[in-house]
């Protein structure tokens, strides 16, 4: 049986730090399109090229880097911080990018933007991507969507725009424990008025592996 989650609605968001574990804390950022590392008070910089964003690894050893010559990534890179060893991910226009281990990275992306195209779309599609092995799964879940995990990365949360006035946006939950890949909703919401074709997106903050917050707009209003 499923595990309850418990999802509250509030009227606020917060910031996170993100760091490998509470006794060695690392800061990674995006540095003229190479990156920073921030460790026990020492700063380096690995000059990777066309970094968009960076993604720390739960052990902090690691660094998932969306790379790409425009505004929005098209490739996908993983870099480690011990020695420096960088490796190319076989993911095109990655859109964002989870950490299940240090092998295994869940991403989504972008469909592949046609030339002359002024704006690009996110795609419906998940990817698991294997590291160790270079093995690359994927599904369809239907239409466009974000995501985040729990704190012990056991849970996707999947989040669904919807369409305004039209169809309620929905939040659904993936385990990872199996590889049944089958989406559970726990919510929907109003779908909410965001003066462009992406949709709105709220953010899911894991508070703990069952409780996350949300915060949800009135459907009316007006974000650019």
């Amino acid at each position: 049986m499923m595990k309850k989650i418990i999802f509250w609605l509030i009227l606020f968001l917060s910031l996170s730090v993100v760091r490998a574990d509470e006794s060695t804390p690392l800061v990674v950022w995006a540095e003229n399109g190479d990156l920073g590392v921030w460790q026990a008070g020492t700063s380096q910089i690995f000059s990777v090229g066309n970094l968009i964003f960076p993604k720390l690894s739960p052990s902090g050893e690691q660094v998932a880097l969306l790379r790409g010559d425009n505004r929005y990534p098209e490739f996908l890179s993983v870099i480690s911080i011990q020695d420096g060893n960088l490796r190319d991910v076989d993911t095109r226009y990655p859109r964002w990018v989870e950490w299940q281990s240090e092998t295994i990275l869940w991403v989504n992306t972008y469909v592949h933007p046609s030339e002359g195209e002024l704006d690009i779309t996110q795609d419906t599609l998940l990817y698991r991507v294997d590291l160790a092995t270079g093995a690359i799964r994927q599904w369809d879940m239907g239409e466009p969507f974000r995501m985040t995990m729990n704190p012990s990365r056991t849970w996707l949360a999947l989040v669904f725009a919807g369409i305004y006035q039209q169809a309620e946006g929905r939040i659904s939950l993936l385990s990872l424990a199996n590889d049944e890949m089958i989406a559970q909703q726990v919510m929907t919401f109003p779908a909410i008025s965001s003066a462009s074709h992406g949709g709105y997106y709220p953010t899911v903050q894991w508070i703990t592996d069952d409780v996350a917050y949300v915060a949800i707009p009135h459907p009316d209003a007006l974000y650019t």
